[in-house]
């Protein structure tokens, strides 16, 4: 129960956090070009929250299937091809389906940050998942064969 809450927890934090903060780095230049800082900020948080909201299904389908890319050990260079085709996928649906907002070459940055982010977890996992010493039924490994491997009979009667 405690890890279905959790996913669920994570799912809904990523699927609502993740298109604001798109929204955020793609206008974040207009920040220093406007001299009205108060009533921009407030438009692109209302805007953040709005794409949050709307694109909240897409978003969650291509957080579920990141988390299926990561559980089977995908590298990390098609986890990040991946990602930029999912980001792109969403702006064109969001272009396509809902209002011409945002223009492809512009919000290359964002997705690119984006992609890069999500397979440094994947790789930092993998480096992780690989370097974690192999378990004896749930025993740890002792001495010796913890630093070189199994040895003697236990290699013989593995194979």
């Amino acid at each position: 129960m405690k890890r279905i809450r959790t996913f669920g927890i994570h799912l809904a934090l990523v699927t609502l956090l993740a298109p604001q903060l798109f929204v955020l780095i793609y206008f974040f230049p207009n920040f220093f070009r406007r001299f009205h800082a108060l009533g921009l900020v407030r438009a692109v948080l209302a805007h953040a929250l709005t794409v949050s909201w709307v694109s909240a299904p897409l978003v969650a389908l291509l957080v579920l299937a990141y988390g299926r890319l990561i559980q089977r050990e995908t590298r990390w260079h098609l986890v990040l091809g991946f990602c930029v085709m999912a980001g792109y996928l969403w702006l064109a649906a969001w272009n396509l389906l809902i209002y011409p907002t945002y223009e492809y070459g512009r919000a290359g940055l964002p997705i690119l940050l984006f992609g890069l982010g999500m397979a440094g977890v994947a790789w930092a996992r993998g480096v992780y998942l690989r370097d974690l010493p192999a378990s004896n039924g749930g025993k740890a490994a002792s001495g010796r064969e913890a630093e070189d491997g199994p040895s003697g009979s236990d290699v013989c009667s593995a194979g």
